[in-house]
């Protein structure tokens, strides 16, 4: 009969340690970030400092009775200057400067194992007990990406947006209100934009109608809309209009000033186009493209100050008419099931790729694809407290509990001229990412 070890705090420190680092290096969104590495102190640590990446973790010292921290951004100046003998004095511009909140909650997953039972005796407790961790960690890598998917679309991830989360004593509602993102376009638009009135159910059904109206089966099967090179020179026309600008240095001197993240049907439909002067004849000739300086895979190329990635869990947007609802509209990948089962890969894959039908918005279905595009500030991040690993005996230390726990939250950056005791949700902006759509097309199985 095998010995059974004692698990001690040092070993679960030396697990923290292990893998947050693994986290970090194996989120999709986190290699955007301002942490690369679980060594790197995150900046904002009292002070107020704008974004200089994508994703932007602050770290206030976040005192008894603070909820959120203060991410600033300043206008560029805007006014004409003087020249010649032209007074300057009285003609001075004020810049602007805006503001955005980010909040934290406490997000928590726990596992347990019998420690004192036959099968306990037969296995090295500490062998279980890491087992246990790394599918801890596993989760937590995933609640991290699909955290900031969804701050992108909704404008925060669910535990700062859902009430079921927020049922203490103090604090009985959730301090962000779920809200579509503001800067919407879609392959095929002509020069009407979405309407967009700051209401989330209401503008993720004008999104709907958008899109319904447009991809009629016949258009989406002939390959009208499909993600082409013409139709990414549109995207990045529009980033350069309406998002802020990064300043990443390749390894080869040049320069990131946007990231494009496909899904994985718009990867291959920009791959598969042949045309003259399309994607395949541009790159056919090419060589490694890649970022050296990071570790980001996925990697599609680099195109007009672009880096193209392909994001294995971007989600899809269902346009089905039948049962439409708000907050079931866009499809994520989870770190849990919603309905207890799932037949992907990943856990919690509540994605169902149907390809776009219909003729308007009164039988509409199928599905959307959504590329993202991040500029300067996309998310922020408040990390106030990060993952940790707590151990706990119960039943005369029968079972083992193990229990991971963080404080963070992840926001869509979206700006405020107001000042910050009255904030106003209503005139804000945001110059730091977009989102754009594509049919979803039929989906061959070989």
């Amino acid at each position: 009969m095998a010995s059974v070890n004692v698990i001690s705090a040092l070993q679960v420190k030396a697990w923290k340690r292990k893998m947050v680092k693994q986290i970090i290096k194996e989120s999709f969104w986190d290699t955007f970030s301002n942490r690369t590495t679980s060594t790197v102190v995150i900046p904002n640590g009292g002070e107020a400092k704008a974004p200089k990446d994508a994703i932007h973790y602050v770290s206030d010292q976040f005192k008894r009775g603070v909820q959120f921290t203060t991410i600033p951004s300043l206008d560029k100046l805007k006014k004409k200057g003087q020249g010649g003998s032209q007074a300057v004095l009285g003609n001075e511009e004020k810049p602007v400067l805006r503001y955005s909140r980010v909040y934290y909650n406490v997000q928590r997953k726990g596992v347990v194992f019998a420690d004192g039972s036959v099968e306990g005796d037969m296995t090295e407790a500490y062998d279980i007990a890491n087992q246990r961790v790394d599918l801890l960690t596993d989760y937590f890598k995933e609640l991290n990406d699909y955290n900031k998917t969804r701050a992108l679309i909704a404008g925060a991830d669910e535990f700062l947006t859902e009430s079921e989360y927020w049922t203490g004593d103090s604090i009985t509602s959730p301090p962000v209100s779920k809200s579509l993102h503001p800067n919407l376009f879609y392959s095929g638009q002509g020069t009407t934009a979405i309407a967009h009135v700051g209401t989330w159910a209401t503008d993720v059904a004008a999104l709907r109608t958008a899109l319904n109206t447009l991809y009629t089966t016949t258009a989406v099967n002939a390959g009208t809309y499909k993600f082409t090179k013409a139709r990414l020179d549109k995207v990045l026309s529009r980033a350069s209009q309406f998002v802020s600008q990064l300043n990443w240095k390749m390894g080869d001197g040049q320069t990131v000033r946007w990231i494009v993240v496909l899904s994985r049907t718009q990867a291959d439909e920009l791959r598969s186009d042949t045309a003259s002067g399309g994607w395949y004849d541009l790159f056919k000739e090419a060589g490694s493209r890649g970022v050296k300086n990071r570790t980001i895979t996925g990697i599609l190329g680099y195109y007009q100050g672009a880096l193209l990635v392909v994001n294995e869990r971007q989600p899809l947007f269902n346009c089905t008419v039948s049962g439409f609802s708000a907050d079931s509209a866009f499809q994520y990948v989870k770190p849990w099931n919603d309905d207890g089962s799932s037949s992907s890969i990943y856990t919690g894959d509540n994605r169902i790729p149907t390809v776009k039908s219909g003729t308007n918005d009164s039988d509409g279905a199928g599905t959307c694809e959504v590329a993202m595009v991040l500029g300067l500030g996309a998310i922020g991040c408040a990390e106030v407290r990060k993952l940790s690993f707590n151990n706990e005996d119960s039943d005369y230390m029968f079972n083992k509990m193990y229990e991971a726990r963080k404080s963070d939250g992840a926001q869509r950056l979206d700006f405020s001229q107001a000042a910050l005791s009255s904030f106003d949700s209503s005139s804000v902006v945001n110059w730091s990412s977009m989102l754009f759509f594509s049919p979803t097309p039929a989906q061959a199985w070989g």
